[in-house]
């Protein structure tokens, strides 16, 4: 008697969990998995407390992602800083051994609100009521945190 042949279907990959920075003095944060959102900000006055601040989160959530938009702007300043922040995020995932992804080039803010939105002229407010936030900071890591969900799982 000849047996059926076995068939292998293609598994389908795991969405990541992936934990996403809005990067600033008061700086969003959104981590998203398969129960959805959660959210929280953080507020630093030091670069230490940063540090200690990403640790933090990154060892709450266990992220398989750790994602934040490039640094922009025509301000020397807000760029250092802002580079300098992003070097302490990238830092600690590279000790917790997290990937990390600056969002840059084809990753654009407007780009990634034309692949979340459909379009990428919206503004704060609409970025803020598809995420069912008061906070900009947040909506925006929300937002990054699906792009990178839907861009880099499987």
């Amino acid at each position: 008697m000849l047996s059926k042949p076995l068939i292998h279907l293609p598994m389908e990959k795991p969405l990541l969990k992936v934990l996403a920075f809005d990067i600033a003095k008061r700086t969003g944060v959104a981590f998203l998995d398969d129960a959805g959102f959660d959210c929280d900000v953080i507020k630093f006055d030091s670069l230490l407390k940063l540090k200690l601040d990403f640790t933090t989160m990154i060892n709450k959530w266990k992220p398989d992602l750790v994602v934040t938009p490039q640094p922009f702007g025509f301000n020397r300043t807000a760029l250092f800083n802002h580079g300098c922040y992003h070097g302490i995020l990238e830092l600690v995932c590279e000790k917790l051994r997290i990937p990390f992804v600056r969002l840059t080039g084809e990753h654009s803010e407007s780009h990634i609100k034309k692949v979340i939105l459909g379009s990428g002229k919206h503004t704060k407010q609409e970025v803020m009521d598809r995420y069912g936030r008061d906070d900009d900071d947040i909506a925006d890591a929300c937002m990054f945190a699906e792009y990178a969900r839907t861009r880099f799982s499987g």
